[in-house]
Formats: structure tokens, C-alpha cells, sequence
């Protein structure tokens, strides 16, 4: 982040998409990302949409489809479960991060 204090906000944005492209199961990456987007989860469906697009180009990533379902209510949170539980192991990790998230609650 200290590029953004900077002011060097394109730079730090393409340091971390990188970032995210070469360990897209760091989930710090993404938070960073979304954080130069200036989004924060009062914008979910934009929240959603960019993982929903990093879930698209890195198919075997756990990250962009199990966090969704930590910030995704009603409707929403129905349709990215379904999604997730087509695939077997992501199935598995999207129940225990479920059972920690009710634990939590």
C-alpha cells in the first residue's frame, strides 16, 4: 500500500492483480485489490463481480469462490452456493467455511 500513499495508484493496482495472478489462493491479495478499487462492502455487487471475475481466470482457486459466500446474502448467496457446489472439492471447502461462519455468529 505505501505505493497508494504515494499516489502511484495504477502501479500498486497492477503490482497486486499481479500478485493475485501468481497466488490467486491469497486472500490479502484480493482484499488489496479491492481496497485500490475504493470498494468496500457497501458496493457488494461489485465486490462480487471482481471475484466472480478472478473465480473466471483461476478456475483451480479456492479464494474467489469461498469469500463470496462469507459477504453474500439471500438471493445471491443461493446462486454463488450453487455454483460452488458443482465442483467437488470447492464443495468441501465452502461447507467448512460455512459451519465457521454460523459458529461465528
Amino acid at each position: 500500500m505505501f505505493l497508494r500513499e504515494l499516489g502511484e495508484y495504477d502501479r500498486a493496482l497492477e503490482i497486486y492483480k499481479g500478485l493475485v495472478t501468481r497466488n490467486p489462493d491469497n486472500s490479502n491479495f484480493y482484499d488489496a485489490v479491492i481496497r485500490l478499487h475504493n470498494m468496500t462492502k457497501t458496493d457488494l455487487d461489485d465486490v462480487l463481480q471482481f471475484y466472480d471475475e478472478y473465480a473466471e481466470a483461476h478456475p483451480k482457486a479456492d479464494v474467489p469462490r469461498r469469500v463470496p459466500l462469507l459477504i453474500a446474502t439471500g438471493t445471491e448467496a443461493v446462486e454463488i452456493s450453487a455454483q460452488n457446489f458443482r465442483n467437488p472439492q470447492s464443495c468441501r471447502t465452502s461447507i467448512k467455511t460455512l459451519n465457521r461462519r454460523e459458529k461465528n455468529v
